[in-house]
Formats: structure tokens, sequence, C-alpha cells
């Protein structure tokens, strides 16, 4: 009943006269109207109380149901994590980290080194830098930089390969030069090839990031790159040809570790004719200035985008452009958490073929078969019927359909991912939880 119903209960309640007015505006209707809207409040309150009293209805006590039957669980998680490869990320040490696919990747706190109960999140990223890793170099006087990369100028200093290895995970390149200069100059270092990106990579008014771990490993002679070293991203035409530079500010390289010195260039393309990114690093050196000093190239990375994600690395001793499937955190709706709880009250049902079958349609299966294998045995078995020995007595597969099969998208799928995948970590859970113990459940998907 709404407040006008109440209020229309409540005048008829009064007694007759003409001292108790029933107009609309009048002073005591207007103050009845306050208890009448209190009374329909209190009916729909009462009504939805027949809603909330039903599991597979209930809204605002859907918690307090969870907390009655244990959920959420490992089984029904409020929350699920996927992503189809591997990723990068820093534990609470430092040391960069790799997690497998559909591993989550904890935030951490800087100041205390410890997890802080969130969860990375980053899109789909790809980095153009083939040998991030620097490998392939040889140590020595010049030696020989890392595959796939080059050097532009020498500044008059002669350049040494001082050796290859680790920083807390990240893998790095020494380069060292030292001499006297005979006037100013630059040295370009660049990751990758001359050709940049693949070809028709740079749409007009696209945004990229390029970004590089560089720090001073040595500088004995007190004399480091002078002001106007930096990090340069270029657009250039099919040629090679330089068409639009995004120089920004200088960046300095620090004497820290290399993730303390991360430098980053980000900008947006607006030019028409570009077909390639590229990124280097220009070492500014003074005229008549002599030079000790080494740096420390850790991986570098070029990727669509305004924002330098977590690093990509190809794996060891394949250097190839990579990429990171996106983080996917799906969190459960109303309608998903009704049929867990519903699944979990199936479950004080009793362990039987019709118990898992029904068992299988609260979480989105329906129409799923039970099969079993039991021993052939004479008198019983027919031809055609396979014959099962006996490790296969306690075994039986749920058939679950189509709808835990899951095809590549295009647009969502990457390089080397299945064309087809298949399974739902969240009912092979429940079953097997559910299954007698002695027993050993199967699941099949498509068929």
């Amino acid at each position: 009943m709404t407040g006008d119903d109440y209020l229309a209960l409540l005048a008829a309640l009064l007694p007759p006269g003409a001292a108790l007015p029933r107009q609309a505006d009048s002073v005591l209707m207007r103050l009845l109207s306050a208890p009448a809207a209190e009374l329909a409040r209190i009916d729909a309150r009462a009504a939805a109380l027949l809603t909330e009293a039903l599991p597979n209805t209930t809204a605002e006590l859907l918690g307090d149901w969870e907390t009655a039957f244990g959920l959420p669980d490992a089984c029904s998680p409020l929350s699920t994590f996927r992503r189809a490869s591997q990723a990068t990320w820093f534990d609470g040490g430092g040391i960069l980290r790799i997690a497998e696919i559909d591993e989550a990747r904890p935030v951490i706190d800087a100041a205390t080194g410890l997890p802080t109960g969130a969860t990375i999140i980053e899109l789909a990223a790809s980095n153009g830098v083939p040998n991030p890793r620097a490998e392939g170099g040889l140590t020595g006087s010049p030696g020989t930089v890392p595959t796939g990369w080059f050097i532009v100028g020498s500044g008059g200093l002669t350049r040494t390969i001082v050796g290859f290895g680790y920083e807390a995970g990240l893998p790095y390149v020494d380069m060292r030069w030292a001499g006297t200069t005979a006037g100013a100059s630059g040295i370009r270092v660049f990751p990758h090839g001359a050709g940049g990106r693949p070809a028709a990579s740079v749409p007009d008014n696209a945004n990229w990031t390029a970004s590089w771990y560089l720090a001073i490993a040595a500088n004995p002679g007190g004399n480091a790159p002078a002001a106007g070293s930096r990090l340069e991203l270029r657009g250039q035409d099919a040629g090679g040809a330089a068409l639009q530079n995004l120089v920004g500010g200088e960046w300095l390289p620090g004497a820290g570790t290399l993730r303390a010195n991360r430098m980053v260039r980000l900008g947006t393309f607006t030019l028409a004719g570009l077909a390639t990114a590229e990124m280097h690093y220009l070492i500014n050196l003074l005229a008549a200035t002599t030079y000790d000093f080494t740096l420390r190239f850790g991986p570098a990375q070029l990727e669509p985008g305004l924002a330098a994600t977590s690093q990509m690395l190809p794996p060891v001793a394949a250097p190839a452009a990579s990429a990171r499937a996106a983080d996917l955190l799906t969190v459960a709706g109303v309608d998903e958490r009704r049929a867990a709880l519903l699944a979990r009250i199936v479950g004080a049902a009793g362990q039987s073929r019709a118990y898992f079958i029904a068992l299988a349609a609260t979480l989105g299966y329906a129409g799923a078969t039970v099969e079993e294998f039991a021993r052939p045995r004479a008198g019983r078995a027919v031809i055609g019927d396979a014959i099962h020995g006996f490790d296969w007595s306690q075994a039986w597969r749920l058939r679950l359909g189509a709808a835990g099969v899951r095809a590549a998208r295009a647009g969502a799928a990457s390089a080397g991912d299945a064309l087809r995948s298949w399974g739902d970590e969240r009912i092979e859970c429940a079953v097997r939880r559910a299954a007698p113990a002695q027993t050993l459940p199967l699941f099949s998907y498509g068929v």
C-alpha cells in the first residue's frame, strides 16, 4: 500500500465533524501524512522480506545468506582473475618477478615493501624493442653491442663493452666511454635496428611511450653525460627519415639502482606519412672535457599508449617483439552469487547423478549429463559398449556442453594464443568438493 492509501485509512478513523477537516491541504491531513508515509515504508519492507526470504531472489540479504552457507570460498570467489600471458612485477625487495598465466600481480607498498591487497591491472600492450635483454654482445674495447642495437657517434671517446648481467632481475649491459672530447658532440644509443617499429605501425594521432632503465655504473673521472642528454622518441617515414621528434626535457641518469632510474618519454604523433617509431638515448658531451663513465643500460620499451607499463621481455635467447595480454578482473554479479548460493544449498540434497546434474544447472550448465565407466559384465554388456578396466570403476565424467568453450576473437587475442580453450574452474572446484572421496570426476566441454 502507498502513503495515500494509509492516509485515507487514517482519515477514515477520525470522528465526523467540521472540526476535523479532510481536505488534502488542511493542517490535519498534512500532519497525518507523516505517519502514513512511515506505515507505507514498513509495508514495503515487509513485502521485501518475502523476496529476501528466498535464495534465488534475495538481494539485500545476499551477504547474510552467503555467510550462513560459508560463501564466498575457493570454489565461488567474489572475483576471478585472468591473463593469457606472463607478466612482470617488482616484489617487496625490488626484484623483478615473472607472474605466470592467470597469476595476479600484487601492488606493493613502496614504504613498507608489503602487498597492499590490491592487484595490478593493465591493458594489453606490446614492446617493439626486440632485444631488451641486451643479448648477443661481446665484451672488450670496443666490444660488440647487443644484437640489433647500434650506436651513432663517439665524441672522440673510446667505447668499451664492460659486461652483461642482471640487477634485481633486470638484464643489463655496461658500456664505458673514456677519453677527451675535441668539441661538443653527442652519442646516440639505439636499442633496436635502424627501422624502429615495423612499417605502418604509427598512424596519425597515435600515442606512443618510450621507456628505458639507465643508471651510472661508474664515474671515476667525475664528468658524466652533460645537461641536454635525453631520451628521444621519433616518428619516421618509410625510408627512415625523421619527420617528428618528441624530444621533451633532458634526462640525466643517476648513480642508484636501475629500478630507480627509469626514464620515460611519451607523446602523440600528429604528422601524416609516419611509418615507424624509434627511440634512442642521446649522450650529450661538452667540448675539451675528459670523460670516464660507465652507463648501465637495462631493458628498453617502445609501446603504444601514453603510459610506461610493466616491463615486457621476450624469452631468454629468443629476441623478438614481445607482448602482454590484458589483466582481466571479473567481479561476480548478483546472479552469479545467487547461483553459487543455490549450488551450495543443493549440495545438502545428497550425491547422485541427479544431484550433480542439478549442481551443474545452478552454475549455468543446463543440460549437463553424467557418464559412468562401469566394467562390462556378462549378460549386461552389448556390442559396441566400451571395455573399461578396473581402474575406471570409480571414474565418472560430467559432460557440460559448449558453454565452457571459449573461441579466440579478433582484436582480443595475441600471437601464440590458442584458437580455442575450455574449462571452468568454478564448476570443477564445486564438483570435486562434493564428489564422493573414492571417485575421480572428469570434465568434458563442447560435447
